[in-house]
């Protein structure tokens, strides 16, 4: 009977930790999830997220010049679908860019020919060792991307060319924050004078 206490206690502290481990969100891979991932992060970033991207950006515009200024925005219920359409696409890539997937094809690509990093810019080998560190951030700004493009699809559906020329602002900040981080982050103020720190 000396001992029963001494087994409550390993028993309830065997079950408590049970309880915590089952709340601790399982790591999956994207096979274990479901999801086949087919290109790598820069294969959608080119074939998915900058063209779409872009047609939301030139979907609205006003040049002016010497003879006077030319509007471009969407007028027919066709032209508003397709600016619809492709927010649609741009706000799906950015879950699609949350699936654990390799940076780079690690192959070549024929008919592609991917540019190589600036001297300012990281590899994929350099962004693949950012991610494996914490993903979390990465994930996040692929969030931004999918709100902003919804900014867009919402303009499509409410007909609003004001709205489209809000999107392109949020969009292009989306982009542009996590490009700071994930392909051209800045160097250090010492990196950049030379000094040391």
């Amino acid at each position: 009977m000396r001992n029963f206490p001494r087994l409550v206690l390993i028993a309830v502290t065997i079950l408590m930790g049970s309880a915590v481990i089952a709340q601790q969100p399982a790591a999956q891979t994207p096979a274990a999830q479901g999801f086949t991932p087919v290109g790598s992060i820069l294969e959608i970033m080119l074939g998915i997220v900058d063209p779409t991207a872009d047609f939301l950006f030139e979907s609205v515009s006003v040049v002016i010049t010497e003879s006077g200024s030319k509007e471009t925005q969407p007028r027919t219920e066709e032209e508003w679908l397709a600016v619809r359409n492709n927010a649609l696409i741009l706000a799906e890539a950015g879950n699609l860019l949350k699936i654990a997937r390799p940076v780079g094809p690690g192959r070549s690509i024929k008919g592609i020919e991917f540019e190589p990093p600036g001297p300012d810019d990281l590899s994929p080998a350099q962004i693949e060792v950012l991610l494996k560190q914490n993903r979390t951030p990465f994930n996040n700004f692929a969030q931004k991307l999918t709100d902003a493009a919804l900014v867009a699809l919402r303009a499509a559906d409410n007909r609003s060319v004001e709205g489209l020329y809000e999107a392109g602002d949020v969009i292009d900040q989306a982009c542009e924050s996590c490009h700071m981080v994930y392909w051209y982050p800045p160097k250090p103020a010492s990196a950049a004078t030379g000094r040391k720190p």
